[in-house]
Order: structure tokens, then sequence, then C-alpha cells
């Protein structure tokens, strides 16, 4: 089978675990990588088996002639898939995946990205507060990172391909203030307190699909976007929203209220798609 994700220009946190943590689990049984978008919809409906893990990519950019593995993607953008023949479901991210695709709640899980508790070492904490940024928000990283310094809060950026630089940062913080939702997913796996901020940027229906998967309520702290220019006019204009930058994350360090499931509900999600797991490595064990 061929792992299908989503490559965002000099990488993306949470697309990028696809390739990071896919291999680890099912090792000698990933034949290579295809990318996802309407651009390459075309080429992809040459394969014979695609999987679909980490991602928010169950829409309408996928090809109909390959079976499709879906363990574990979203939908959110895009119009939802046609479930038929050539679908193999072992579970979805979440409760509304599974309404928009009609099919039984039960296949909602979570996210997979929960499963990286099992590969990346407890840390030593060394950051007292972090701050992930969405991946849209980095082309103003220069001002988030201003007020992060400003507040002795640790800057972690999205973008990239070390996933496992990126993972051990956040296993280091005492608590992660996030714009990225893997960056939520992983903290909480890793059970590290998160606190949800948003900007324009973010996408409401996957966090909720998310955050329901695990019996959480996704309210997130508006901390507004800075414009990625120098013209003077945006300059002026940003320098506001420092301001309102600071005190919002002033309020959140005074005040955090962070974000932990269940650890027995994090633990059960955790056993299921392990089971999962075997259960897949024995059919593709049997048709390979």
């Amino acid at each position: 089978m061929k792992i299908v994700h989503y490559q965002a220009l000099n990488g993306n946190y949470g697309d990028e675990l696809n390739k990071w943590l896919w291999p680890k689990i099912f090792t000698g049984l990933i034949r290579g990588y295809c990318l996802h978008g309407i651009e390459f919809q075309q080429v992809n409906n040459q394969e014979s088996r695609l999987f679909y893990g980490i991602g928010t990519i169950l829409d309408d950019r996928i090809p109909p002639a390959p079976q499709k593995i879906i363990f574990g993607v979203g939908t959110g953008y895009g119009s939802p898939v046609l479930i038929d023949s050539q679908y193999a479901i072992s579970f979805v991210r979440g409760p509304l995946t599974a309404k928009a695709l009609r099919i039984d709640p039960s296949y909602a899980v979570t996210d997979p990205a929960i499963l990286l508790r099992n590969y990346i070492e407890p840390a030593h904490k060394i950051h007292r507060v972090s701050f992930m940024p969405h991946i849209d928000s980095v082309a103003a990283s220069d001002f988030w990172q201003t007020v992060c310094q400003k507040l002795d809060i640790h800057y972690i950026s999205p973008r990239g391909q070390d996933v496992a630089a990126i993972s051990s940062a956040i296993a280091a913080s005492d608590l992660l203030i996030t714009e990225a939702m893997h960056g939520a997913i992983v903290a909480d796996t890793l059970r590290v307190p998160w606190v949800p901020v948003c900007s324009r940027h973010i996408n409401n229906f996957k966090w909720t699909d998310w955050c329901l998967s695990l019996g959480l309520e996704y309210k997130p702290i508006r901390i507004g976007e800075f414009y990625a220019s120098s013209r003077p006019d945006k300059k002026a204009i940003n320098a506001i929203k420092t301001q309102f930058a600071l005190q919002t994350f002033k309020k959140i360090l005074r005040q955090p209220q962070a974000y932990l499931s269940d650890d027995r509900v994090s633990g059960q999600k955790i056993a299921q798609i392990e089971n999962h797991i075997d259960a897949l490595k024995s059919l593709l064990s049997k048709v390979n």
C-alpha cells in the first residue's frame, strides 16, 4: 500500500507525521507515498491500494479506482466522499466525520496521531510554556516570536520535517498554547496540558471533530493574526496587533484554562487503534 498525505511547502508537522509514524508501525508493508490534491488525482488513480491515515483529506480529491484504506483521517475541506465498495474503513477521526460520510458512529475513534505516546520518550521539562502557531501563521513568525520572547514563552514552529524534534519540544513543555491541531493532539497524548487558540486560519470543524472523539468541548481563545508584510501601514497595524496578542497571552498565563483528556479515555482510544493495526496487518499479510 502507499501512504497518502498532504505536502505543505517546507513541511507541516501534522502532515509530516505520516512519513514518520506509519513506517514504524507497518514495517515492510508500505510501498511508497502519494500526495493528496486535485493535481495528483489522476496519477493516484493508477495505484492499486492507498492508505489514508493522518490529515483532513477525506474529500472529493480522492481518486475513485484504487482500494482506499481509511485509518483515522477526517473530513473538513472540500466535499465529503461517497463511500462505496472501494473503501475499507477501519476508523475515522471523530463523530462529525462519521456523520458527514453517513457511516455508523462506531467508526469514530480519534486521530491516529495519538499513537505518538508509544514512540516519544518522556522528556525532562525545560519549557514552562510553549506556543505552536498554525502553519499559515508562520509567514508572520517574526511577530509571534517577538510576543513569545517578551513573555518567556518557547516558540515551536510547525514548519519542517523533523517530527522527533518538534514532538520532543512539546513533551518538554509544562503547558502548550497551540493554534495547530496536531500540536494539541500530540500534547494531549503525551499528557501535556494545552490551551487552544485561533486566528482566521483555523478550521473549527476538524478541531471539534477531534475534541468530541475524546469527550472535550472545543472553545478556542482568539489571538488575532499578523500581516506578513513590510508595508508601513501594515507594520503600524501589526504594532497594535502585537499589543492585543501580548494582553491575550498574559491573560492565558494568569488563568490557563488548560485542556487534557481523561487518561482512561485516551488509553482506551490507543487500545482501539492498536486492535485496528493488528487487524490490518493480518489482512495485508494475506493479500500481499
